[in-house]
């Protein structure tokens, strides 16, 4: 026999949409960390109901919990229904560990995989951890993570307390050990999905293409750029990258870049052969207009002569950048390892595109 509980749960606007109709949030408890003798006591799951949208966000949710070893092919049973009739299955962490224990658990009473072919796993765990050092996280522990984005427990109890808890109600069965029980998955399932907010980091991260609030270069050298973001961030926080000071909170996110003023080198791409470097002017042209300078004003181009020189207002590179791909890119030297992006304010504002390839390319 099983011991159920079905409710729903009210979900703060600002998830909406981090979370998207269809995903199913689950979170099991085991026996212990080796599947081949423990097994799941208790799993809990809420699905986003279709059609949510503004501040009506609800999330059906269900709890199961095993009153013996004896339930635990139904339990999993009905768990691995109920994700494989959702779109995305959303984990805390311990990828591997859940994910690994659900399939040899539920090998020992079918064969195949637990999870549906085609499922989309998503590790709030493992895609917070670049986020780690940004946030000023102490550990990606869940409690930690927790207390750093303001979520209060009502109700904080270790897992080995709980494991001592199931025990206590297997043999007891007392309605304060099972309501104890059943209140820590709720407590789970509300976690998983006030965390599921930092979603938003990788929304961000992917595409910072907020409303432009700002961009004005003072005399100090220093580029501002102020968004105002679709979504609210979860928390706030500000770190520098080498390359800028960048900050959220609330809806606004920040950026101040240290700009370069002067004179660099455009290096022309494809063969050098095509090229003429010209000493007195200090550039290199295709071969179609040099043949027009006298023979001894000009030499072949060498990879280290083949550019032209701007002068204005750069902006630094990291390395690998997207900006790279579709923009040109300036350099003091021939393989400098510093790498500038012009900036030209009329033309930043009016083509979004290049702002935004260059603010994602600080965030990664």
């Amino acid at each position: 026999m099983i011991e159920s509980r079905v409710n729903s749960m009210s979900l703060p606007e600002d998830i909406y949409p981090s979370l998207r109709p269809g995903d199913i949030l689950v979170n099991i408890e085991t026996t212990g960390l080796r599947p081949s003798s423990c097994f799941v006591f208790m799993a809990g799951w809420a699905v986003l109901a279709e059609g949510c949208e503004g501040s009506s966000l609800e999330m059906n949710c269900r709890t199961l919990l095993a009153e013996a070893r004896r339930d635990e092919e139904a339990l999993l049973g009905a768990l691995r229904e109920a994700i494989s009739g959702s779109r995305r299955l959303v984990l805390f962490g311990a990828y591997s560990f859940v994910l690994r224990f659900l399939s040899e658990r539920w090998n020992t009473y079918e064969d195949g995989d637990f999870l549906p072919s085609g499922t989309e796993v998503l590790c709030l765990q493992k895609m917070l951890a670049p986020w780690k050092e940004r946030l000023r996280l102490s550990s990606l522990r869940k409690y930690d993570i927790e207390n750093r984005l303001g979520f209060r427990r009502s109700d904080r109890i270790s897992g080995e307390e709980l494991v001592k808890k199931y025990s206590e109600w297997e043999k007891e069965r007392t309605e304060n050990c099972r309501e104890r029980l059943l209140a820590h998955s709720q407590e789970d399932l509300r976690s998983l999905a006030f965390m599921s907010r930092c979603l938003v980091f990788n929304d961000f991260a992917e595409s910072p293409d907020g409303s432009l609030e700002e961009l004005s270069l003072p005399d100090s050298g220093t580029l501002c750029v102020r968004l105002s973001m679709p979504y609210e961030f979860p928390c706030s926080a500000s770190w520098e990258n080498g390359y800028a000071l960048i900050s959220f909170t609330g809806r606004t996110s920040g950026f101040h870049i240290a700009c370069f003023k002067g004179t660099l080198k455009y290096f022309f791409p494809g063969k050098v052969s095509n090229y003429y470097y010209l000493p007195d002017e200090d550039c290199a042209v295709h071969k179609s207009v040099a043949r027009f300078v006298d023979r001894d004003h000009r030499v072949k181009a060498s990879p280290a002569t083949c550019y032209s020189k701007r002068e204005g207002v750069f902006l630094p590179l990291p390395e690998n950048s997207p900006y790279s791909l579709e923009y040109p890119v300036f350099t003091p030297e021939y393989r400098s390892h510093l790498s500038y992006a012009e900036f030209e304010a009329e033309k930043w504002c009016s083509d979004r595109k290049i702002l935004h390839l260059y603010l994602k390319s600080l965030l990664h």
